[in-house]
């Protein structure tokens, strides 16, 4: 069972997990009886290890990611939908790709092994043909491709807005969505 107060690990800079923080700031935590201490961190990836680590009760996640941490052995339960999207994830690429075909052999990002993002990358490489291991992956923060990019480090990243928009507006591609 829990412990009380409810520890919530929360990725304190994606729009719509704001939910918590404004429960919190209108007591609506405390209105209802239940004591939260919401434990926000920048990332993503970074916000799942207290959970994973059990010093966290909960924490806000995709729901893949919820099946990845209950093959480890991890009990997940979704218990609220923030949002739902079906455009928000987007691999760019730099600006002489013609599209996801041509990774074969390059070096593409996502944040976190054996997360959404990985897998994302993984199936929508394999539906352009590019399979595991023609590819190379890196793990990097989806705030971190852009730079990437721009230093030829990578050849594409997946990546959310905003970085999305920005990587667009410098002349990266938009090579495929999910």
């Amino acid at each position: 069972p829990p412990s009380l107060p409810l520890k919530i690990s929360i990725q304190s800079v994606w729009p719509t997990y704001g939910i918590a923080f404004i429960a919190q700031d209108k007591g609506l935590f405390a209105k209802y009886g239940v004591q939260v201490t919401l434990m926000p961190v920048t990332g993503y990836v970074e916000s799942l290890k207290p959970y994973r680590e059990g010093k966290a009760d909960a924490t806000f996640m995709v729901f893949a990611d919820a099946i990845m941490f209950e093959a480890e052995g991890v009990p997940s339960r979704a218990v609220y939908a923030t949002e739902y999207s079906d455009t928000g994830d987007m691999i760019v690429g730099q600006p002489t790709l013609n599209g996801l075909s041509d990774l074969k052999g390059k070096k593409v990002s996502f944040e976190g092994f054996n997360t959404f993002s990985h897998l994302l990358v993984q199936k929508l490489l394999e539906k352009a043909g590019v399979r595991e291991g023609e590819f190379e992956g890196a793990n990097l923060p989806f705030a971190d491709v852009l730079a990437n990019l721009e230093a030829g480090k990578i050849a594409a990243g997946h990546v959310v807005e905003p970085h999305i928009s920005q990587a667009l507006a410098k002349g990266y591609k938009a090579l495929g969505k999910a």
